[in-house]
């Protein structure tokens, strides 16, 4: 008998790890995703090996079709009216076959046959929001696809028996919720003891994500043009390959690859002095979403340069604010933590403090336990 079986569209995600290994841990489970992003099956091997142990009671079922996947463009995804269909269908076949007491739905583009899933077989749904699929891809000025769009989502999360999201306000964000629900906030788990020390005399500035615009790598490199003593590691894809050939000219940037591995990326980005991180403000999910760079920076005990979740990064005071296409303010931003190593430490100090206290996946962990066994039993 399967406990559950969750669905994903694409094949990795922070967030959905966390999920999966952890309720994996205390249920028999099925995870099906589809690898549009067209991994090579070495590759796709060592990330599944990596982040889903033998100890876990999964089962891995992958949809091996390459489609659209990774950028920030409509038209990239006017294809998937045709992708959309033939993942559905591979999905609801699963679910029929497996017959789970619960689907946990990731995203507005895999609810549609988990929903039907749940109707006709008086199943529990878990519909789960890493990204609000209006507000991340589509532009303000599409309205009435907008709407649309948002729309459905609200739909569904209404016929859903838990809506969950990463954070209040993007729970906030929907008018129609059901009756239960629940923010599952995307904390990492703890790697600090893994963390070297800083090099000799170079401050390591990090940045984690995609290499596209909005999210201020032109700024940064503007910023460190001609500061001594600074280094800045990218780790990401190439999503946008002309911005990254002019970013990628500075003596003092290195490109350190795009590390799949969720295990292998955090020991990596927590190697670094300090994350920067700055985006756009065009995008509205970037003013909901508590970003997973913050929660990177507490875990690792090491200051962020951000202007995300600013409420958050005041109140605990790990990390300095600037604004977004202020180069002025990233440049003096940058200066002060490599002049000032007291101030990191001190700033550090304060965000691993929060991340032991409240925000750590061990406690996002045990809440995820009890949201199953009371939809279990209910």
């Amino acid at each position: 008998m399967v406990d559950v079986v969750f669905v994903r569209s694409a094949m990795y995600d922070a967030r959905v790890a966390r999920i999966v290994r952890s309720l994996s841990k205390q249920y028999s489970s099925i995870f099906l995703f589809w690898n549009r992003e067209g991994i090579p099956n070495d590759v796709k091997q060592e990330m599944i090996q990596k982040a889903f142990n033998t100890r876990l009671r999964l089962r891995l079922i992958i949809l091996n079709l390459k489609g659209p996947y990774g950028r920030h463009l409509l038209r990239y995804y006017i294809p998937m009216i045709i992708y959309l269909p033939l993942f559905w269908s591979w999905v609801f076949v699963n679910l029929v076959i497996y017959r789970p007491k619960i689907v946990h739905a990731f995203d507005l583009d895999t609810v549609l046959p988990c929903y039907i899933y749940k109707k006709l077989f008086r199943k529990k749904l878990i519909f789960d929001i890493v990204d609000r699929l209006g507000m991340t891809f589509i532009p303000k000025k599409s309205h009435k696809l907008y709407s649309m769009v948002n729309s459905f989502e609200e739909a569904f999360s209404k016929r859903s028996d838990i809506l969950m999201t990463l954070s209040e306000n993007v729970l906030k964000s929907f008018s129609n919720k059901p009756n239960k629900t629940s923010v599952i906030l995307n904390c990492p788990e703890d790697y600090f003891n893994k963390r070297d020390t800083r090099q000799e005399g170079i401050f390591v500035l990090g940045y984690g994500g995609g290499i596209r615009k909005g999210r201020g790598l032109e700024q940064i490199v503007t910023a460190l043009t001609n500061l001594n003593n600074v280094k800045l590691y990218l780790y990401g894809p190439i999503i946008d390959k002309k911005l990254f050939d002019e970013v990628n000219t500075l003596p003092n940037i290195e490109y350190k690859g795009f590390l799949r591995i969720l295990d292998d990326y955090h020991n990596a980005i927590i190697n670094t002095d300090a994350i920067i991180a700055i985006y756009t403000k065009e995008n509205p999910s970037h003013e909901i979403t508590m970003h997973n760079k913050t929660y990177e920076a507490m875990m690792g005990g090491i200051p962020i340069i951000t202007n995300l979740s600013p409420e958050l990064v005041k109140e605990f005071g790990f990390g300095i604010i600037v604004e977004y296409g202020n180069i002025d303010q990233i440049r003096s931003a940058i200066t002060r933590l490599r002049d000032d190593p007291e101030l990191c430490k001190r700033l550090g100090d304060n965000g691993r403090k929060a991340f032991l206290q409240k925000y750590n996946w061990s406690i996002m962990e045990r809440k995820l336990y009890d949201e199953y066994e009371s939809l279990l039993r209910s």
